[in-house]
């Protein structure tokens, strides 16, 4: 709103909207940043034992949500 106002203020056409919009701006509260102090650290831990690669493998394979119109076919 403020970037119409800045745009529109001196224009005629444009002025009486422009002042309404200084009013409505005039009247909102500000907005405070929103911060979050609860943030923990995280990690993943190393796996003890490394898997075998690969762990499946697929050929041909269709993927959908409804059994007969696939969304995804012959994927491999």
């Amino acid at each position: 709103m403020e970037s119409f106002v800045e745009r529109f203020r001196a224009k005629a056409s444009k002025a009486r909207q422009a002042q309404s919009r200084i009013k409505a701006l005039e009247k909102m509260k500000p907005i405070a940043a929103i911060v979050n102090d609860n943030v923990r650290p995280f990690s993943f831990p190393e796996p003890v034992k490394t898997v075998a690669s690969p762990i499946i493998a697929l050929n041909n394979v269709n993927v959908g949500y409804v059994r007969g119109e696939p969304i995804l076919k012959k994927m491999t």
